[in-house]
This record gives structure tokens, C-alpha cells and sequence, in this order.
């Protein structure tokens, strides 16, 4: 395990083809957002640890930079058990929700025109999704928990 430049924790897999990932190493339990596959290695297998990181450079993955959110999105309670609630104070026209389950597969896909919307999850099985919020301008996903 170790610490990267971003304040996450990298963790090798021996003869895997992926990095683990710990996203809030400070949070206890699932809030650390802790994933066996983080990082896809693409060119092999991780067999001896990682390189030493270099404090205070960023590392790119692709020559894409990261945008801020220009627009707020807040959403509760996670984990959910049967209804969530999505709020976006500046909803833009043409603004869409889908929640994926991990295998990809859509299981909700709705336009969004209130700035406020309680959608029912009932009928989705425990466990982990995706979130999406596509608007005309950016797309934003977050993880969410169906308990």
C-alpha cells in the first residue's frame, strides 16, 4: 500500500491487472470508498509493488483535465433503502438521470425538469450503482449504495 500525490491509498494485487484504491482513506468502513479495481493497469500485471511517487506532481492518466462542477448536485441519503432525493438549484434544459448497476446494465433513465426529484429505488436489488447526471454540458457520476 501506499500513498499517492492525490491523498489516496494505492494497493498492489499480486499477478493483477489492477491497482485497489482507497478514495477517502480517512472515512472507516464502506465511506472510504475502497475498490479492488481502481486502476486498470492495461499493459500487464502488477507482480512488484509500486514505483516511489514523486510528492507534489501531478500525474496525468490521459491528456483529458478534469473540470470543477459548474452546477450543484446534491443527493440523500446514501446508502439509500427506497427513495433518494436529487436536487440541482440550476437545472439546465436537457438534463437526464440514469442509475447503471456495475455490469453497465440501465436500471433507471429519466429526464429531470424539477429542481427537486424523489425517485423510488424500491424495486432495485442491495448493492452497489452508478448514478449519472448528463447535461447538455458535462456529465457527472457518483456512487451510490442500495441497501
Amino acid at each position: 500500500m501506499q500513498l499517492g500525490p492525490d491523498g489516496r491509498i494505492y494497493c498492489t494485487q499480486y499477478n493483477s491487472d489492477f491497482l485497489g484504491v482507497i478514495t477517502n482513506p480517512d472515512s472507516a468502513g464502506l465511506a472510504s470508498g475502497f475498490t479492488s479495481s481502481g486502476i486498470n493497469l492495461l499493459t500487464g500485471t502488477c507482480n512488484l509493488g509500486l514505483p516511489n511517487l514523486i510528492a507534489g506532481r501531478q500525474y496525468e492518466s490521459t491528456g483529458i483535465n478534469e473540470t470543477n462542477s459548474p452546477i450543484h448536485i446534491s443527493w440523500y441519503p446514501n446508502p439509500v433503502s427506497d427513495f433518494i432525493e436529487v436536487s440541482i438549484p440550476e437545472i439546465p434544459k436537457n438534463t437526464t438521470m440514469q442509475i447503471c448497476d456495475l455490469s453497465g446494465r440501465k436500471v433507471y433513465d429519466q429526464e429531470i425538469q424539477d429542481q427537486s426529484s424523489k425517485i423510488s429505488l424500491q424495486s432495485l436489488s442491495s448493492g452497489m450503482y452508478i448514478m449519472q447526471i448528463n447535461t447538455p454540458t458535462n456529465n457527472y457520476s457518483f456512487k451510490l449504495l442500495k441497501q
